[in-house]
């Protein structure tokens, strides 16, 4: 919490959980790589982290909400095959995140997971089909949509 000269963290496979604002508005923090198998990332853990540029989430099964919000930086995240959750407002105000990959084993997105405001959306590339991505229990609107939104799956395009 509030860490100034922490300039990157590997999390090694023995944590099983990063709590609630573990890593808040450190300051410094540039990349995070989590090692680990079924970690759950709770709320807000690394929200702030301005200089984050990017994620590496191994193992990880549960993103609680507002987990990266505020990141600005934020360019580059890898998602396990084996995540579930994404939490509300998890990535929101990402400006510099242009893509994310989501894996076919999400059954959960959060209200405004990936929203940025003022400019194009995130683009989702995900990992099943059509019909799967409209089967994944969403919170609410994921985007700004005056914007518009674009989901690459399996076997076409969503687009609004």
């Amino acid at each position: 919490y509030n860490c100034d000269s922490l300039t990157s963290i590997v999390i090694p496979d023995s944590v099983t959980s990063i709590g609630e604002y573990a890593f808040y508005n450190c300051k410094s923090l540039k990349s995070v790589t989590i090692q680990a198998r079924a970690v759950s990332i709770d709320n807000s853990a690394f929200e702030g982290c301005d200089s984050l540029e990017s994620a590496t989430l191994n193992g990880v099964i549960c993103i609680g909400d507002s987990a990266f919000s505020g990141c600005g930086n934020l360019t580059k995240v890898r998602l396990s095959s084996g995540l579930k959750s994404i939490g509300k407002e998890a990535f929101l105000l990402c400006s510099k995140l242009i893509s994310i990959n989501i894996p076919i084993s999400v059954i959960n997105i959060g209200a405004e997971a990936f929203r940025v405001y003022f400019q194009d959306p995130i683009k989702i590339n995900y990992s099943g089909t059509k019909t799967q991505w409209k089967n994944i229990v969403k919170g609410g609107d994921l985007w700004d949509y005056s914007k518009g939104y674009q989901v690459a799956c399996t076997d076409g395009v969503l687009i609004k």
